[in-house]
């Protein structure tokens, strides 16, 4: 039997892929509690992992309990709750990313949490009041977190399969560097597939089933969240309504995100292309004008 990989060897190993700064392990560990098992840090390799990403400082990750009574605090409470939150979220950036002005603006009668995200104005669904608030906050921050520089080479990706201690879960970094280190500990980072150890892929859906690939199935699955946050039934039932259904709501979520990525990259390479013909064209122009110029030069001449 192989020996147990001890913590060392793993973070050794995320030093080696980028995801860290070498210098990260030595303020984060005295030299001895390197030497201890990696199950020291959860009972299975993938728990463990998560468990290290976290220490680390890269992994972002919040229980359903995280936003427990934001319903029924103030405006001054509520906007310090979504900074502190947002501001952990940019620590796990290797300070490569900022929040600044947080703030909460209604528009009509939509509520929106607004930011800035290096300087780039994002703006985030709100739902300030009520128990409503909790579960919406939640859905929320598991969703858009993915949309925070999506198409960046280090971003913030999500984590499969599915964790039921998690209602939302990313770690930042290169997609395929992550990818390379959690294939050995039966984590994926790019999407809901998941390395086996004999290394053959196998999809894990931690919902019980597909996720939604359909329109009118992603409708349903909204329609059904709609009618659990406005029905009549207690926090609890909604609780459990959400543990069942965010994983396929966060896989909706993802599709539509990566299906909005490839199209922002595909328009991107039309406009460039578009540029560079423009470009070209202004050149030959400014070569037929030259030719022009010296023709009529000759003939006055």
């Amino acid at each position: 039997m192989a020996p147990e990989r001890t913590i060392r060897e793993v973070v050794d190993r995320i030093v080696e892929l980028g995801l860290i700064d070498a210098t990260t392990p030595g303020k984060t560990w005295e030299a001895a509690e390197l030497d201890k098992p990696l199950s020291y840090y959860g009972h299975t390799p993938g728990d463990a992992l998560r468990s290290l990403l976290s220490e680390l400082g890269i992994r972002y990750a919040f229980d359903y309990e995280r936003f427990e009574g934001i319903g029924e605090t103030d405006d001054d409470a509520r906007l310090e709750w979504y900074r502190n939150e947002l501001e952990s979220i940019a620590s796990c950036t290797r300070g490569t990313a900022s929040v600044t002005n947080v703030r909460l603006v209604e528009n009509s009668t939509k509520w929106e949490l607004q930011f800035d995200w290096n300087d780039t104005t994002v703006s985030w669904p709100v739902y300030p009041g009520g128990e409503r608030e909790e579960m919406e906050a939640s859905l929320t921050f598991a969703t858009y977190l993915h949309t925070l520089d999506p198409g960046a080479a280090q971003r913030f990706c999500p984590v499969h399969p599915r964790s039921d201690d998690w209602s939302g879960e990313a770690v930042f970094g290169n997609p395929d560097k992550l990818d390379q280190l959690g294939k050995d500990f039966g984590l994926g980072f790019t999407s809901a597939r998941t390395v086996g150890s004999a290394g053959s892929d196998r999809v894990r859906h931690e919902s019980g089933g597909t996720p939604p690939t359909h329109p009118d199935e992603h409708q349903g699955l909204i329609d059904s969240a709609r009618a659990i946050l406005e029905s009549d039934v207690t926090e609890r039932e909604r609780v459990d309504w959400m543990r069942i259904h965010l994983p396929g709501l966060l896989d909706m979520f993802e599709t539509i995100s990566s299906e909005y990525t490839n199209l922002q990259r595909a328009t991107d390479k039309w406009e460039q292309a578009k540029q560079e013909e423009y470009a070209a064209i202004a050149e030959k122009q400014q070569q037929y004008r030259a030719r022009i110029r010296e023709l009529e030069q000759r003939l006055g001449g």
